[in-house]
């Protein structure tokens, strides 16, 4: 394909699969239009630092964060400043829908509430700048660079994703982040998996060794209705159970379950 990679367009199809005549979805593809210059594969990775499972109970504001690493070995990632010849994007987006859809993260209002931060490591200052468009079936930021930066080998940044509610049903969705005119390299996009779910677990490691031998404990933690459990079991809300058996022996044989009439 002619041209280098400051040619390379981004196509934009609106996939709309309807149900019926009352319902409703959209869902989002991206096409990019790129020359075969650089190499194919762009060393660095995507992934949620921490839990990725957000809570859909339709009023809880979940809290994400992104992290982007530079998996190159002994060289930088030079990311372009927007006022440059190449100028480097980031486009981040969802899945929507006004119908209840197991892939979709959320509805558009929803969508358009999720407020975007970034912080890059070891960078002093704001260097980028998010631009929200969120008009439209699916809103999406528009991330670009006001300097240039060199990502160095290990180093990172984090997008934060918080206020994020949805009340969609159970399953897994994805978070799409586009990537254009990082130099060296052809145009692509990360694709990170969100589990929707009236759960939230999270795995802590204790910070004191009861045992005394150098092992610390693990334990996991699970929330209803709780984005960061602080117990075993932390539910915000009513318990309702035809049995109810509350344990604290310490040491003594457990008492008989008793089971309500």
């Amino acid at each position: 394909m002619a041209g280098g990679l400051d040619d390379a367009v981004t196509a934009l199809l609106d996939v709309f699969l309807a149900l019926d005549h009352e319902s409703l979805h959209y869902r989002q593809e991206r096409l990019q239009v790129v020359s075969n210059r650089g190499k194919k594969e762009l060393p660095m990775m995507a992934a949620f630092e921490g839990s990725s499972t957000v809570l859909n109970d339709g009023s809880t504001a979940n809290h994400l964060t992104l992290q982007v690493s530079n998996f190159l070995q002994n060289n930088t990632i030079r990311l372009g400043a927007r006022d440059g010849e190449s100028p480097t994007k980031f486009i981040l987006s969802f899945d929507t829908s006004e119908e209840p859809a197991a892939w979709a993260l959320c509805d558009a209002d929803d969508a358009a509430a999720i407020d975007i931060e970034l912080h890059f490591e070891g960078k002093q200052g704001t260097n980028w700048h998010i631009r929200p468009e969120l008009q439209g079936e699916s809103p999406q930021w528009i991330i670009t660079l006001i300097d240039d930066i060199d990502v160095q080998v290990g180093e990172y940044f984090h997008l934060h994703l918080s206020g994020l509610k949805t009340n969609m049903p159970s399953g897994f969705t994805k978070l799409y982040l586009l990537y254009e005119n990082i130099p060296g390299f052809w145009d692509g996009r990360f694709e990170v998996p969100i589990e929707k779910s009236p759960l939230k677990f999270d795995d802590q490691k204790s910070s004191e060794d009861h045992r005394e031998d150098g092992h610390f404990i693990q334990r996991t933690k699970v929330g209803i209705g709780n984005t960061e459990p602080v117990d075993t079991l932390d539910v915000n809300g009513g318990v309702q159970a035809e049995t109810l058996v509350l344990r604290n022996w310490k040491g003594a044989d457990p008492p008989k379950r008793s089971h309500s009439p």
